[in-house]
């Protein structure tokens, strides 16, 4: 990986599965059979899930508990607060944007390439974006959830800009019309989608095609910083998206929760569901 490249990490479309069935089954936590077979509806066969799994686990965005020879797993770190966030239970940033920008200042060397590849990744993925090499700004303060950084030299520092400077400083960092395309593409695809008669899905189609609308939205939205609306344009096809994937969803839910439940409540580990208890009726 480059010192600084832009995108660092970027959305891997595979680490959605997991929160996604989550939430589909409204549990904290699932046995691995379980999880793997619903994530195997998804996408990838069940070895490759199962890989997969164990790679959360190693990086902390699952936690894995044994039951004799079963083991169940649970949202943690990173990956539980940014399922609330989509979910609704927390707002996507920590506060409001003040007209600052949050700055993190870096320099960490090449011998330690890891441990900087590590932070960029994490910042990345809570919002930051580089303006210069050693230097990222967020619209707010994410730098608790970016994770352990202590030994690493990173300091922290608010910034402003003049505000003339502040829609091409922002279309540069976030790429804005990069993402705006993006966006497009995913409006034209969702509304093909929803051109379709998706009461006539069943089983796992209604939960896959249900995901792949969910998973575009996420993708965006973690790609493009989540960027409060003041410093995106007034145009800014982000609750476009939203919308519409609120429709894919309404449509294909019975279905999907449908075949999710028979999953869950009809294999041999029933007893190790632990249900989310936070979810509405």
């Amino acid at each position: 990986m480059p010192h600084d490249r832009m995108d660092p990490g970027g959305f891997k479309l595979a680490y959605a599965r997991a929160p996604f069935v989550f939430g589909v089954a409204r549990a904290v936590e699932l046995p691995g059979p379980v999880l793997v077979s619903l994530m195997s509806d998804l996408d990838g066969t069940p070895a490759a899930n199962k890989a997969l799994l164990h790679r959360m686990t190693a990086t902390g965005a699952l936690e894995l508990t044994r039951a004799g020879r079963v083991g169940t797993y649970r949202m943690a770190g990173r990956l539980l607060t940014g399922f609330g966030a989509v979910r609704g239970d927390r707002a996507l940033r920590s506060a409001a944007w003040d007209g600052r920008f949050h700055a993190l200042v870096y320099d960490i060397p090449e011998s330690r390439r890891r441990e900087r590849d590590r932070f960029l990744v994490a910042a990345h993925e809570v919002g930051y974006r580089t303006v210069r090499p050693g230097l990222l700004i967020g619209p707010t303060d994410e730098l608790d959830t970016v994770g352990d950084t202590s030994g690493l030299g990173v300091q922290e520092a608010w910034m402003t800009f003049p505000e003339r400077d502040v829609p091409d400083l922002v279309a540069r960092a976030w790429r804005l019309g990069e993402f705006r395309a993006e966006y497009d593409h995913a409006v034209a695809a969702l509304q093909a989608t929803l051109a379709r008669d998706l009461e006539r899905s069943a089983g796992a189609e209604a939960l896959r095609t249900m995901f792949e609308a969910k998973a575009m939205l996420t993708g965006l939205l973690l790609r493009d910083g989540a960027l409060p609306a003041e410093l995106t344009p007034p145009d800014w096809p982000a609750a476009r998206v939203r919308d519409l994937v609120r429709s894919v969803e309404d449509r294909l839910w019975p279905a999907a929760l449908a075949h999710v439940d028979e999953v869950v409540r009809t294999g041999p580990h029933t007893h190790l569901v632990v249900s989310d208890e936070s979810w509405p009726a």
